[in-house]
């Protein structure tokens, strides 16, 4: 963006936008962690406008020539080995969907480029006619009801206020809010139950083995409640 506009300082303004600390390399809660690709283009193109003056027509053609959805190289930092947290789902005839605010391109390249296609029901991601923006609960309950789940027995793991938040309103099961994205615990009060990892959270769901024991960073009042109605965390294999 900076060649294509010929302006130096135009790093910081986009990296303003989108909430990423450039020294730090750290995404922040905001822009880039939970809107979709349309909404981030549309405040990137507002940002031109309002601080550099450009005109619309100009600021929507800078971003259509310089944005790409899946550069080309683009890197992966997993939070978890996820080939094994999915093997472990899917035994206990769990089905998985996944509901981001990426872009179609962008998740099915990864899902391709880490082997875990064969894992997924369902996806939905942020370019998605039929899909909405989070935290609207429309997407948890078109997941729900394409795969014919009941959205009480279905649980919503995120990272953002935008997961956590749908997860409420869609009424689901249970919302877990996990630490190993870009949340901290104040982010996600909005969380049934936070975990610190990942893994935790499987391993929460899922019967444990012998000797297993289970890690909860934090549970609410409600998520105790809503464990205790329903048998969230007992399936069996199909």
């Amino acid at each position: 963006m900076s060649n294509h506009t010929g302006l130096d300082d135009i790093d910081n303004h986009l990296y303003d936008v989108l909430r990423y600390d450039h020294k730090e390399k750290r995404i922040g809660m905001g822009t880039l962690a939970e809107n979709t690709h349309p909404q981030i283009r549309d405040k990137i193109e507002e940002m031109l406008q309002i601080e550099r003056g450009f005109c619309p027509i100009r600021a929507k053609d800078v971003v259509d020539k310089t944005w790409k959805d899946t550069p080309e190289n683009m890197s992966i930092k997993l939070t978890g080995n996820l080939h094994s947290l999915f093997y472990r789902l899917k035994k206990e005839g769990v089905k998985i969907a996944i509901c981001t605010s990426d872009s179609q391109e962008g998740t099915k390249q990864f899902l391709e480029k880490q082997n875990l296609s064969p894992y997924i029901d369902m996806i939905v991601c942020g370019d998605d006619k039929e899909g909405m923006p989070k935290p609207n609960p429309h997407n948890a309950l078109y997941i729900c009801d394409r795969l014919r789940v009941s959205p009480s027995d279905t649980i919503m793991v995120g990272d953002t206020p935008a997961d956590t938040l749908m997860g409420q309103q869609s009424k689901l099961g249970l919302t877990v809010g996990v630490l190993t994205g870009v949340g901290s615990v104040h982010d996600l009060i909005d969380a049934d139950v936070i975990v610190s990892d990942v893994h935790e959270c499987i391993d929460m769901i899922l019967p444990q083995t012998a000797g297993a024991k289970q890690k909860v960073h934090h549970i609410t009042t409600r998520g105790l409640s809503k464990i205790a109605r329903r048998s969230l965390f007992h399936h069996s294999p199909k």
